[in-house]
Parts: C-alpha cells; structure tokens; sequence
C-alpha cells in the first residue's frame, strides 16, 4: 500500500501567533494502480497546530481517464487540529469516481481545532464508487475528533452515490460537548450507482454532541434503489444522537426512500440528547417500496430525555409490497418526558399484513412522561379503520 497526498503541510506549530494559509489552489488527483488495495489518496492535507489555519477556496477533483483504485481512507481537505482557529471554506470537492471495492471518502473534515471551526460555503458534489458489488461510503463534511465549537453552513451536498450497502452522510459530526451551529445548508441526491443491489444507508444530516442549534437546512432525494433493492439499511433526513440542549427549527425534509425490504425511514430521528426542541419543520414525501417492517417509516422518531415538539407539520403517504407494513407520522418512546403542541400529523399510508397506519405512536401503555399542557395537535389517519389509527402504544388504539 502507499499514500499519496497532493499538498501536506506540518509545519508552523511552533510560534502560538502564527497563520497558515492553504488557498486558492486546484488538485487533481489519480491513481491507477488497481493492486494495491490499500492505497490512500489525499488532496490537501494539514497537520500543523498554529494559531489560525485557512482552506480556502481550493478545487480538489479527478485527473480525467485516470482510474481512482484501492480501498483506504481518503480525505480531499483536512483541516487538522490547529491551536486556535480553523477556516474551511468555499471550496469544491467534485467529480470523482472511485474504483475500488470498498472504501471511506471523507470531503472536508477537521479534527480538533482548539476554536472555533468555520466550514461555510463548500460544494461537495459528483462522488461515487463505481464497481457494482463495492460498499464504500462517504461523509462530505466531517468531524469526529473533539472539535468543541463549530460553524456548520451554507454548504452544499449533492449527487453521491455508492452501488450496496455503504453509507453515504452529508454532514457527520460526533465530537464532544460544545456549541454546534448547522444552518442553511443543502443536500440531496443520494443515490445507489448503476448495476448496484441497493440496501445503502443514508443520512442527509447526522450529529451526536451538543449543543446544537440547526435550522434552514434542506435535505431531499435521498433514495436508495438498486436492482434489488438489498435487504437492510436505513435513510434519515436529519439524526441526532447526543448532547445537552439542542435545537432543531426551520428545516424541510421531503422525498426520502429506499426499495430494501428492511429499511428504516426517518424524517427526523432523535434518539438522545437531554431536551431537544423541535419545532417548525416540514417532512413528507417518505417510502418504502418493499419494506416487511412493522414501523417501516417515521415522520419524527423522538428518544431523548425531554423533548418539546411544537408546530412540525408531518405527511405520509405510502405503500409497500412487504407482508407487514406498519408507518407512523410520529413516534416516540414512552419514557421521554413530551411536550406535543401545534403539530400537524398527517398519515394517509396503506397498511399490510399486520401493520398499522398511526398518526401518534407511542412504545408502550404508559402515559405519565406525556406532558398535560400538550395541545392543539391535529392528528390524521385516513379513513379510521382497524388499521388506521389516531394513536397506537402497542395495545391501545
């Protein structure tokens, strides 16, 4: 194996004042040695911990007709762990194909910059592991180092693609606790490649620290298909996994999907965090074609400890060839302490096998975490039937 790195710098640490800058460049990388496996392909990589650290405005791209093998790590513009600063911004990462049979691609990434991390304003577009049976994986923007402060926005994510099960995510932050901002950005166009079975999994937004305020971001078209369709995986809109206090607002999620028969759909998917906010954000347009999965889709799945849902607007509308079939506008585990105020939910989905079409889902019978001032919440779920239902915990309907 062997690594290539278009530009690397280590040097400039010593002296706490001073700045490096990296700007202004184009890369174009290839590597056409298919034997080697392991190779790992860099374009602008930072090692240096002075003061500020700027990368800006640089193209990192493919050299035309030179193929993109091996299986490594690869990361287009590294921002390290600078002492103070750290400015990624408007950059292009764009039109590469990679060969290889697996594989992880990172596009813009920090590690554990002492300030503030600013990653505004890049264009990250036209990825994709060709070979059919490859099941590598992208994370366009990230960190999962310890970046404590971080400034996630305007940046846009568009038109990858991976053939199996590799995992595609637009932006992928898991550090530690800190202040986290990710507003306005754009991603869609997650795809399965040409000839690929399917079963990928997706994520337009994914973060599992906090505090975290996120709003005005868009995520759509990210469909998993396949000739197929695979057997697992699952797309999310917007995942988060951890932290103290966030706040989620002003976002909209739509055409979300996948043809696997044991995917799992989320518009949004809370699963921690102490007390999330989540109000006004739109989400519809979700599917799962062939899914055998009791709760197939979500409009918004909520696990935190505390968790105030105001004025989201929800709405399903799906169908599924699996034998059981089941969706929910909105889903929440019975021990999170709810607020539910203002909501819309709307579920007008068909039902298989011994699946329910819910409005409101709830884990289990046990309703002392539901808060007595919930209000106003217009729940809908087509034509009340034996199988669709207002509300569901599993017993009660």
């Amino acid at each position: 194996t062997s690594q290539l790195d278009a530009i690397s710098n280590g040097a400039g640490s010593t002296a706490a004042s001073n700045t490096i800058n990296i700007n202004n460049n184009s890369v174009a990388i290839g590597y056409p040695n298919v034997a080697a496996a392991g190779n790992t392909i860099n374009g602008i990589i930072n090692s240096s911990s002075a003061n500020t650290v700027n990368i800006n405005s640089n193209t990192v791209s493919q050299i035309p007709a030179v193929n993109l093998a091996g299986t490594g790590t690869w990361i287009m513009i590294e921002g390290g762990s600078p002492g103070g600063t750290l400015n990624t911004n408007n950059n292009i990462v764009s039109n590469i194909v990679r060969t290889g049979a697996g594989g992880s691609f990172r596009g813009v990434k920090a590690a554990t910059p002492v300030g503030l991390w600013t990653c505004t304003g890049n264009l990250v577009e036209n990825l994709s592991y060709s070979a059919v049976a490859s099941t590598g994986g992208f994370d366009a923007i990230y960190d999962l180092s310890s970046a404590t402060l971080t400034n996630i926005s305007s940046n846009i994510i568009r038109n990858l693609s991976t053939p199996t099960t590799g995992t595609i995510n637009g932006i992928r932050i898991n550090t530690v606790a800190g202040t986290h901002t990710c507003n306005n950005n754009q991603v869609y166009n997650f795809s399965t490649t040409a000839g690929g079975v399917g079963g990928a999994t997706f994520a337009g937004i994914s973060f599992s620290v906090g505090n975290l305020s996120a709003s005005g971001n868009t995520i759509y078209a990210l469909n998993s298909t396949g000739s197929t369709g695979g057997t697992g995986g699952a797309i999310t809109g917007f995942f988060q996994g951890g932290g103290t206090t966030n706040t989620i607002f002003n976002n909209k999620i739509y055409n979300l999907s996948s043809s696997s028969t044991g995917v799992t759909v989320y518009g949004m998917n809370i699963s921690g965090g102490t007390t999330n906010t989540i109000y006004n954000n739109i989400i519809g347009d979700l599917r799962a074609s062939a899914a055998n999965l009791a709760n197939a889709i979500r409009g918004i799945d909520v696990a935190s400890t505390n968790a105030n849902i105001y004025n989201n607007t929800v709405r399903i509308n799906a169908t599924s060839t699996g034998v059981n079939f089941g969706t929910s506008a909105f889903n929440t585990s019975s021990v999170v302490n709810l607020d539910l105020k203002n909501n819309i939910f709307i579920n007008t989905s068909v039902a298989n096998g011994t699946g329910f079409t819910a409005a409101y889902r709830r884990s289990t019978t046990v309703l002392t975490a539901y808060n007595n001032a919930s209000n106003n919440n217009l729940f809908y779920a087509g034509i009340p039937s034996v199988t669709n239902l207002i509300f569901y915990d599993g017993t009660n309907s």
